[in-house]
């Protein structure tokens, strides 16, 4: 009989503004089918009101029950942050998986942003990764 949950799994963390939505799409998609034992979680920031991939995000919700969480902070960002810190805060503390990998995608004051916070929340700096938009 097969285990449940290999040895090593992964906490895939999604971390993205509106811009870098697109170019994080396919790899959240991919990091969902391809390892099924894995979580993704994903942080959208938007300003819009639902955000521009929110039918795509239930439809992965829908096809992922277990897997997927998103998360959707809309609105304007307050004076300090993108993503309030709470969202964050619950994310990490509730992990269950052996290993935490963090992929920000978005402006450069976005990603400069949440890099911030999680290094504030003793995020290991070789687990968070900037994505840069050309």
């Amino acid at each position: 009989m097969q285990a449940l949950h290999p040895a090593s799994t992964i906490h895939f963390l999604f971390i993205t503004d509106e811009t870098g939505m697109g170019a994080a799409f396919a790899l959240l998609k991919s990091s969902l089918v391809a390892h099924p034992a894995n979580h993704v979680s994903l942080v959208y920031h938007s300003p819009a009101e639902p955000p521009v991939f929110q039918r795509e995000l239930a439809i992965l919700s829908r096809h992922f029950p277990t897997q997927f969480i998103p998360y959707y902070e809309t609105g304007q960002p307050t004076e300090l942050t993108f993503v309030p810190q709470e969202t964050l805060e619950a994310i990490l503390n509730t992990n269950t998986r052996e290993e935490l990998r963090i992929l920000i995608y978005g402006t450069d004051e976005f990603m400069t942003s949440v890099r911030e916070q999680l290094l504030f929340l003793n995020v290991e700096k070789k687990a968070i990764k900037l994505h840069f938009l050309r």
